[in-house]
């Protein structure tokens, strides 16, 4: 059995024709359940940050999966 805990953060700067210069910001946090070679649960979350040019927005997204090898 394996547990692995991670995390990422990255920054993203955009400009669209007609629309000014966007700056968002992005956190991604989650955790890894590995069991015998089989089966592996995995679960993120992440959140977006506007941090200019845009307003705020609730976008922060949750998932989870399971996948089972045979």
């Amino acid at each position: 059995r394996t547990a692995t805990v991670y995390g990422r953060y990255d920054r993203r700067a955009a400009e669209f024709h007609g629309f000014g210069a966007i700056l968002t910001s992005r956190y991604t946090v989650g955790a890894r359940l590995d069991f015998w070679s089989v089966l592996s649960l995995k679960a993120e979350y992440l959140f977006n940050r506007e941090n200019a040019g845009a307003p705020r927005v609730a976008n922060d997204v949750f998932t989870a999966s399971a996948v089972y090898v045979f």
